[in-house]
């Protein structure tokens, strides 16, 4: 995404869109390959990381 403030924008915000065979599609529709699980000497770290962000930015 691109953060900036032009045109008839009234502050800073992100441009994000995501392009499939040069036709914009909708993100949250798009079928992504799976990643791989965490590795078990990662997960209490990432279980740590993750809380944090849920306290921040709530359970959504």
């Amino acid at each position: 995404g691109y953060v900036g403030s032009t045109g008839w924008s009234t502050g800073p915000h992100v441009h994000y869109e995501m392009v499939k065979n040069g036709v914009k599609v909708n993100p949250l529709t798009v079928e992504l390959p799976a990643g791989d699980p965490i590795k078990d000497e990662w997960r209490s770290s990432f279980e740590e990381q993750k809380k944090k962000y849920i306290d921040f930015f709530g359970d959504r």
